[in-house]
């Protein structure tokens, strides 16, 4: 099972940061694709939760496809 954390800042000059980054590993390109479901009522939503479809296409031959449910905060990766 893959564990995703993500970490989100404010970040004033872009470039600074990807060059720093850049010192301590080598860049990775990733596009990602992601696809959201509800219910017409937006059950999901209302309940604090969310089905999402990503496609991660990292230049390799087949993109990944991770499907993730996501219930009150908790995730539960079906990748």
């Amino acid at each position: 099972m893959r564990i995703e954390a993500e970490l989100k800042a404010v970040v004033r000059d872009p470039a600074v940061v990807r060059a720093v980054l850049r010192e301590r590993a080598p860049e990775t390109v990733n596009v990602y694709c992601d696809v959201y479901y509800d219910t017409p009522d937006l059950q999901y939503s209302r309940g604090g939760r969310e089905i999402r479809v990503r496609v991660v296409d990292g230049g390799q031959e087949l993109p990944d496809l991770e499907v993730g449910a996501f219930f009150a905060g908790h995730a539960r990766d079906h990748s």
